[in-house]
């Protein structure tokens, strides 16, 4: 998944866009939205379904609330900045106001980065660990 950050100011960045990075940034943004949605346990009318919320263009926007933040008013300015130059209502804008923003903020992860890891070691590849090693990390999450 690519979502694509050019510039710190969302309206600036949407305008500076090229057009098929605008285009990218509407459509995986709404799957990585919708990503992080799963990832908080929460869902709304609209919401893909998941695809990956441990890829990396979609975990590091979860792992903090600002990071959600930032995403998010990025993302809001690429629909309104795609509606304004060609005049076409991307469909996600109809969805947007849907995204419940306080309760996926209520349940962002606050961990440590050590900590996210270990979760996601023990999430998606605990098949690959001996029962020690799974002991081993569930211990370092209690500390």
């Amino acid at each position: 998944m690519q979502f694509y950050i050019i510039d710190l100011y969302q309206v600036e960045n949407a305008k500076k866009l090229p057009a098929w990075a605008l285009r990218v940034n509407i459509r995986e943004g709404w799957q990585i939205l919708s990503d992080i949605g799963h990832a908080t346990g929460i869902s709304w009318e609209g919401q893909n379904r998941e695809y990956n919320r441990y890829h990396a263009n979609t975990w590091r926007f979860w792992k903090t609330k600002e990071d959600f933040l930032k995403f998010y008013y990025h993302y809001k300015a690429c629909l309104d900045e795609y509606k304004r130059a060609y005049k076409i209502k991307p469909k996600y804008l109809d969805f947007i106001g849907n995204v419940p923003m306080q309760e996926i903020l209520d349940n962002i992860n606050t961990d440590s980065e050590e900590k996210s890891v270990i979760k996601y070691m023990l999430e998606r590849k605990s098949k690959n660990m001996s029962v020690e090693e799974i002991d081993i990390m569930k211990n370092l999450l209690t500390k």
